[in-house]
């Protein structure tokens, strides 16, 4: 199946580079229209996060810049509907003429066998190797657990379920972990509370896919993000003086 992959490896890339791009975008200035390109694409590539991330995307947009809920629900809604239809008008013309159904559409039914989603979230299907690892006894392993294994991209291959979240607890263990989360709440102490939500709500979506600490565009991203949320503090701010 060939689909809309832009110039990244994969459909999921594609999107996540997208999404970061973007959010940093909505954060800079109002743009719907871009909004509405970028959304439409993540769902043409037909990646199910894809699909998920460019509807969080579009509420994180109306979340930066609609004060009004009322407003802010509307408007996420017309332009999440536009995006839709323009997806639904893509994969029903370009479906193979065999098939009942656009192979979007394939994988939602048959979503709990999907070996993507196998194997970004359940294992990677080498079980001897993480039996083997299991049977392994001593201190190492509660030391691997608690402190990590270093900042590698092997562990991919080595029974890991390949999403960012598995990744920072095998690179950094659970210690390490929450130093990065408490170090993330520090730089971000003083955000407003819809600040400090566009924030995590971008981190909680974006982490569940690729092993994003070890993209170069991460450490430019996650710090503009802060920054940039900074003016969004400062608007919340001048609002309520």
């Amino acid at each position: 199946e060939i689909r809309a992959a832009g110039l990244f490896q994969e459909p999921n890339s594609y999107c996540l580079n997208l999404f970061v791009l973007t959010t940093l975008a909505a954060l800079h200035r109002p743009n719907r229209l871009l909004l509405l390109a970028a959304a439409t694409t993540m769902m043409m590539s037909q990646s199910l996060w894809g699909v998920a991330a460019a509807l969080v995307l579009i509420v994180l947009h109306e979340l930066r810049w609609t004060t009004s809920l009322r407003r802010m629900v509307k408007t996420s809604a017309a332009i999440a509907l536009g995006a839709v239809a323009i997806f639904q008008v893509y994969i029903w013309t370009t479906k193979y003429q065999m098939d009942a159904v656009p192979f979007f559409y394939s994988r939602l039914i048959e979503i709990l066998s999907d070996a993507s989603l196998q194997q970004r979230y359940i294992n990677n299907a080498c079980y001897e190797e993480q039996a083997s690892k299991n049977e392994m006894a001593g201190a190492s392993q509660v030391a691997a657990w608690m402190f990590g294994e270093g900042l590698t991209t092997r562990f991919f291959l080595q029974c890991l379920p390949a999403n960012g979240l598995f990744f920072l607890l095998k690179s950094f263990g659970l210690v390490g972990s929450l130093a990065l989360a408490a170090s993330l709440l520090f730089a971000s102490r003083d955000l407003s509370g819809r600040a400090k939500l566009f924030v995590v709500a971008t981190l909680a979506f974006a982490f569940p896919t690729y092993p994003l600490v070890t993209y170069l565009l991460c450490w430019i991203w996650l710090p503009m993000l802060i920054l940039l949320s900074r003016e969004l503090t400062d608007q919340n701010s001048r609002a309520v003086s």
